[in-house]
């Protein structure tokens, strides 16, 4: 790939020019050195210890034991939030519902309450006015 800055007129190799060199380079000496053997990749520990079917089996039960486990306490914290995120928006409602009703309530016994005591006042007023004018009736007699 060329740049097309003028004064540097440089060429970067590209990926397929770089590998036919490496291939063109090993092939004059009769081989094709891919990978050293010093780079060789040894397999892990636990791969080379198991040979037979039930190793196997036992291999593929633990990890499903502890992928399941993982899976079920990533649902039960999920469950778990969105329970409490769900009562708690539930029992907002529920409370702004029962303080509307208490205050309508409060609001109709004051307001039977107070009809009543002024009820009741005004019978006494009556009477009161009454007795005073019976008083001032037998008192001019």
């Amino acid at each position: 790939m060329k740049t097309n800055n003028s004064s540097q007129k440089s060429i970067i190799p590209v990926l397929t020019e770089t590998v036919k060199e490496v291939l063109h380079d090993s092939s004059s000496q009769g081989t094709i050195p891919l990978v050293s053997k010093k780079d060789t990749v040894k397999p892990p520990p636990i791969l080379s210890t198991i040979k037979n079917e039930a190793a196997w089996n036992e291999l593929e039960e633990r990890l499903t034991a502890r992928i399941l486990q993982q899976v079920q306490d990533r649902t039960q914290l999920i469950l778990e939030n969105s329970l409490q995120l769900g009562i708690k928006t539930i029992l907002h409602h529920v409370a702004q519902s029962l303080v509307a009703d208490i205050k309508n309530d409060l609001e109709n016994t004051l307001e039977v309450v107070i009809a009543h005591a002024i009820t009741e006042e005004m019978l006494r007023l009556q009477k009161l006015e009454h007795n005073l004018k019976d008083n001032n009736v037998s008192s001019k007699k």
